[in-house]
């Protein structure tokens, strides 16, 4: 009488479970990239955005601030705010303790708050960053000159040699111009 003893796994039974086991992990892998790559991008475009956010808020605050005590600085009210011929910059002129006039402008990249208390004195202008990776920035007066849109583009790097750019715009009124 002979007898058949199996206790373990044939070749083939061995080569056919590894096929379905790497085929499990592959997709497995693929689903791991897919929502690495997708966490990674949408992370970005929550930074990019709120980013492009607090750079418009930090603007807005000293555009509603045009004209306060302008008077003050021997200026009539129309000076309070100024836009370059290119839009792309824009002046504002307040009789504030920490300031006297602010300038908004794009610098390569970068969009640069300029400071001072003393237009005609460049040593006395205070430079900051507000933020990088602009790629457009424009000023216009909107309905009338005491109201200012501004339209900034924010482009980053987002992982993966993908990009995301943000485009955000508000208009704001300045209560201190009103006539």
């Amino acid at each position: 009488m002979k007898t058949d003893n199996k206790n373990g796994f044939s070749l083939i039974e061995l080569m056919i479970a590894m096929a379905i086991f790497s085929v499990v992990i592959a997709a497995v892998y693929g689903v791991y990239i897919s929502t690495n790559k997708t966490i990674t991008t949408q992370n970005a475009v929550a930074g990019v955005q709120q980013n492009t956010r607090s750079a418009l808020e930090v603007m807005v605050r000293d555009i509603r601030m045009a004209g306060y005590n302008i008077e003050n600085l021997g200026l009539a009210k129309d000076e309070g705010i100024e836009i370059s011929d290119d839009n792309a910059r824009i002046t504002i002129r307040a009789d504030m303790p920490a300031f006297k006039q602010v300038t908004y402008e794009r610098a390569g990249d970068e969009l640069r708050r300029i400071r001072t208390n003393d237009p005609d004195d460049p040593d006395d202008a205070e430079v900051a960053v507000i933020i990088d990776n602009v790629s457009d920035l424009t000023f216009r007066f909107g309905g009338s000159d005491t109201s200012v849109v501004i339209e900034l583009v924010v482009e980053e790097p987002a992982g993966y040699g993908e990009r995301v750019s943000r485009r955000l715009g508000t208009t704001v009124y300045s209560r201190n111009l009103e006539m």
